[in-house]
Order: structure tokens, then sequence, then C-alpha cells
């Protein structure tokens, strides 16, 4: 009797054991069914919002580009005509810009008329010769002459016109009296400046200087400064002349091309 129970409770067991096991496949079975239906049913579900995600987006370009069609039809499109005047300039030849110049008009477009008249003249300079006399020494600033006197060769930086003593010694051009003194080889010199750092020096002269010739005097072109005399030791030997320099900026320029000029 007891065997036969205890068979009995072990069958049952077995039983109870194999129901929960069917029980569990089953519902496994069941769970993962509804996992495969709900997978395909969230794909069909997605899909069908793309369509109507497509087609709204068709619509909306379609009425996009509908609207856009309608509202270019609407605007008027065409321009006015312009007119862009001419800035051309005709410059003139440079022959018929000197004849406009000299007529003392711009142009026949302006009517305006130019004054040519120069705003106040200027005056002519004017030069003398500072003796009257010729040329017995000429200049040689870079070359050696034979010197009478000191029986050697040096240079002359300036010209010797001859000229008795006493005679009158005039101021080259306009300027002012800078200096009188007594030059220890030429005597008695008086230096003139004038315009232009243009100065002039008068050596060999007399002692006696007239009474108007100051140091500050301004003199002409021509004005008697002076007379000639043989002050001027280192060329004693020489007959009577006045020794006449030019100096431009405190450098010697030919002094003899110089008066040669004022004969032209």
């Amino acid at each position: 009797m007891d065997e036969k129970n205890k068979d009995l409770n072990e069958a049952i067991e077995n039983e109870s054991k194999k129901a929960k096991k069917d029980k569990k496949k089953n519902s496994g079975i069941k769970l993962k069914k509804g996992f495969k239906v709900k997978g395909k049913y969230a794909s069909s579900l997605y899909m069908a919002v793309a369509v109507c995600m497509v087609a709204v987006i068709g619509l909306s370009v379609v009425s996009i580009n509908y609207n856009y069609s309608d509202k270019l039809n609407e605007i008027d499109l065409s321009f006015p005509e312009i007119s862009i005047p001419d800035y051309s300039i005709n410059v003139p030849s440079p022959t018929e810009q000197s004849t406009d110049l000299k007529s003392g008009t711009v142009s026949e477009d302006k009517h305006e008329e130019v004054d040519n008249k120069p705003d106040q003249a200027v005056d002519a300079i004017t030069y003398a010769s500072p003796a009257s006399g010729k040329i017995i020494k000429g200049y040689h600033g870079e070359t050696l002459v034979f010197s009478e006197t000191m029986n050697d060769f040096r240079t002359h930086n300036g010209v010797d016109i001859a000229a008795e003593i006493g005679s009158a010694v005039y101021a080259y051009t306009d300027g002012v009296v800078s200096a009188i003194g007594d030059d220890p080889f030429m005597g008695k010199t008086i230096e003139i400046t004038h315009d232009f750092g243009l100065k002039s020096y008068y050596k060999n002269l007399a002692e006696t200087v007239p009474l108007n010739i100051k140091v500050g005097t301004e003199v002409s072109t021509g004005d008697i400064i002076g007379a000639v005399g043989a002050t001027a030791i280192v060329e004693c030997e020489d007959e009577p002349h006045l020794h006449f320099e030019l100096w431009v900026e405190n450098e010697c320029i030919n002094s003899e091309k110089e008066l040669a000029l004022i004969n032209e």
C-alpha cells in the first residue's frame, strides 16, 4: 500500500512537473509569437508614416512652386529705358591748345578770359665792366701762369684790367658794400655782395676810398667805388691795372668769361 502510494505520488509529481514544463514552453511560444507580431506591426506602421511624410513634402513643394510661379507672373519685370549721358571730353590738340592760351581764352565753351599779364614787372639785371681797359692777364683758376713780380708760376683767380693809376673803378652790378680792407698781398680791396650768392672783389686799389663808400652802402651798376692804385705787392711789377674777381657761394668763377658777356 505504501509503495503504491509512493508510486502514485511520484506519478502525480512527475505529471505536475510535466504540466509546468509544458505550460512554461507554451508561454514562451506565445511570448515569442507576440514579439514577432508586434515587430511586424511596427515595421508596417513606420512604412506608412514614411509614405505619408513623403506625400506631404511632395505636396508642399508643388504648392510652393505653384505659388512662386504665380507670384512671378504677377510681378512686372520690365525695366524703364535709362538714358546715360555722354561724359566724353574733347581734348584739344597741342596746336589748338597753344592757340587758345596765346589768345587768353581757355576754350570756346568756357567763355572765360584768362589774364596772362604778369603780376609785376621784373627789373632786368645790368652789368658793367669794373674798369676801362683791356685784359692783360686772364683767369687761370686751375692752370699756372708766370708771375713777373714773384718770378714763378701760380694760379690767377681773377682778371687784370689795364688802367692808369687814379682812374675810376666801377661797381660790377647792384649790391651792397660788405667789406673794405687791406689785403697783405693784393693791397686795398673792396668787397660787394650781390643777389644769388654772388660777390665781386676789386683789388690793387688806391689807398683813398670815396667818402660815400662805406660798409653797408648800397651801390648800383656802374657807380664809382674807388680808383686804380699800386698796392698789390705780388703784382707790383705788372703795368698799372685793376685786379677783379667774382665768387659764387664761396667758389671762384671765371670772371674773364663773365666780363666777355657784357659786350655781347
